[in-house]
């Protein structure tokens, strides 16, 4: 009995494979030719002045003429960047914020806050050129100095309640 056995890695030639190769290559170069042809995508800030989409998470701004204190922002923050302290004032429905410290170094930018704010006190701004060599420059609080000095000169008699 004569049995041939034919070597597993011995194979005929073709030309289907090499074939495949040239047409993979041509088409890899036929899609970097059509870029070619586009405009770059890149900008070359920061010589050209460039403007985010819109929904862009930037910075945060708060408005105080907004804020009653009602702390939803503080709790909603995942990471603890937020707290706000205010103050019962005659005259003001709500409560006026003396301070709103925000620990931007920690913030992810996921929105929370600014979803959870009722009065739209807290929204994101098209700002986002934040960059600092200290870390604590960016811990900041976001009420005005002349008007956070204002209200915690004021006397025990016009403060009925401190919330924190």
């Amino acid at each position: 009995m004569n049995v041939q056995i034919e070597h597993p890695y011995k194979r005929r030639l073709s030309i289907a494979g090499p074939l495949r190769a040239v047409g993979s290559i041509l088409d890899g170069l036929s899609i970097t030719t059509s870029y070619l042809f586009q405009a770059p995508a890149t900008v070359q800030y920061p010589r050209v002045e460039c403007r985010p989409e819109p929904g862009f998470r930037g910075r945060l701004a708060f408005s105080e003429e907004q804020c009653t204190v009602c702390t939803l922002c503080e709790k909603s923050c995942p990471l603890d960047c937020i707290s706000v302290t205010g103050v019962k004032l005659e005259g003001r429905k709500g409560r006026a914020p003396i301070r709103f410290d925000l620990k931007e170094g920690a913030c992810m930018y996921c929105g929370l806050c600014v979803e959870s704010c009722s009065t739209g006190a807290l929204r994101f701004t098209e700002e986002f050129e934040g960059a600092s060599f200290q870390l604590s420059d960016l811990n900041r609080n976001m009420v005005e100095s002349d008007l956070c000095e204002a209200r915690s000169l004021m006397t025990n008699h016009a403060l009925q309640e401190v919330v924190r």
